[in-house]
């Protein structure tokens, strides 16, 4: 470094000191803050704070419309979806499609015949992750937590002004569902695995039945009284069990494997497991007990029986392999699919598979499909996409 730079630094440093040293002497040392802080003018001059006029809006900018019609194949949602249903309010109404929001619970309606989209509650529900609706629109289940047991809040809707009166409710909750008659079916988990029933009328509860065993998943019925199954919760580690749970009874189902899996209704049973090292998926009929083998992968998740047509399957499914480590590395997202959707319809002995929609093809985005659903009237369906947790719908009526 030059000899002249490190001079005039040395001067530069010693006229700042000279010039804080006279400015000690004239004026002395800071004795308030406003001789330190400037004035905001946040106070008056009688010592009470000054009132800033807060302007509110006008207007209140409306949701934007969601396109209902354009095509088949259609995205409903930008926001994460933590469960939906199609409602209908009355026999007059005009169905509407009721959905919560993940993270903050919100719960807003979409008009089927508009696309016209509002909030209906904003009630804030702190780390809602699942939820399902009666099918009037009337009550919301929503659970929060990211543990084996969520805290539940169940709410009374009040469509008109949009306010969500809590129902008292104590018991945490593991898989749960709306029934069409308007009960909460649920698990309770604790030492071992207790389902219940709560009608969301009179707010009664009623225990269905006690499992020895606590890890397990349950695929209900859509009714109180129907058959629910259970199985333990899939791992390619351990084998797995099907059981069909009526009346409170446990029934072994024919069904096992590694990696196991199933969903079933009153008559038929489709399942999904590990089988000499290759994953296979068969329907089992209840009542010929003959085994059907389904032309693509069934996981719960990504299918569903028709609300109408019992012996009618939807599926999302992909014809790309699992790899190693299915179906866990599914179940905690380290890998994902592109699926398609299928319509499999089943006889007694056989079943037939038909290309619905090809979403890869239809969107340019891979949708990786889970808690599909048809509504009433089979004329749509409904399905969330994994990657993102958007709300999707399919028309086939078209």
């Amino acid at each position: 470094m030059k000899k002249t730079f490190i001079i005039a630094g040395a001067v530069i440093l010693v006229l700042m000191l000279a010039g804080l040293w006279i400015y000690m002497m004239f004026f002395g040392t800071p004795r308030t803050v406003e001789e330190v802080l400037p004035d905001f003018a946040l106070w008056g001059e009688d010592g009470m704070p000054v009132q800033i006029p807060v302007i509110a809006p006008t207007t209140t900018a409306p949701l934007p419309m969601v396109n209902v019609n354009e095509k088949a194949l259609r995205q409903l949602t930008t926001r994460p979806v933590a469960g939906y249903r199609e409602v209908l309010k009355s026999a007059s109404s005009t169905p509407e499609l009721y959905y919560a929001e993940v993270g903050t619970g919100h719960i807003y309606s979409i008009n089927l015949e508009t696309g016209a989209e509002v909030r209906v509650s904003g009630t804030t529900i702190p780390e809602a992750v699942r939820a399902d609706f009666s099918s009037d629109g009337r009550h919301v289940v929503i659970a929060s937590g990211f543990s084996q047991g969520h805290t539940a809040t169940i709410g009374e809707l009040d469509a008109s002004t949009g306010a969500l009166t809590e129902v008292p409710f104590t018991d945490t909750l593991g898989d749960f569902r709306i029934t069409e008659g308007g009960d909460l079916l649920y698990t309770h988990p604790s030492n071992t695995l207790t389902g219940k029933t709560f009608s969301l009328s009179n707010r009664t509860t009623r225990t269905l039945f006690t499992l020895p065993f606590r890890d397990a998943t349950i695929s209900w019925g859509e009714r109180v009284t129907d058959t629910h199954f259970v199985y333990p919760r899939p791992t390619m580690e351990l084998e797995g069990f099907g059981y069909a749970i009526n009346n409170g009874g446990l029934t072994r189902l024919p069904l096992s494997g590694f990696g196991f899996s199933l969903f079933g209704n009153e008559s038929l049973v489709g399942a999904n497991f590990l089988d000499k090292n290759d994953f296979v998926s068969v329907f089992y009929n209840r009542s010929t007990r003959n085994l059907i083998s389904s032309p693509v992968r069934l996981l719960p998740e990504k299918c569903t029986f028709g609300t109408k047509n019992k012996t009618i399957v939807w599926c999302g499914a992909s014809l790309q392999a699992t790899g190693f480590g299915f179906p866990d590395t599914w179940y905690t997202g380290e890998v994902g699919f592109s699926d398609d959707i299928y319509e499999i319809s089943l006889t007694s002995t056989s079943s037939s598979l038909t290309l619905i929609t090809d979403t890869l093809i239809e969107t340019g985005r891979e949708v990786d499909i889970v808690d599909l659903r048809v509504n009433p009237t089979e004329t749509q369906l409904y399905f969330i996409n994994k990657n993102d947790s958007s709300l999707w719908a399919y028309d086939l009526s078209r």
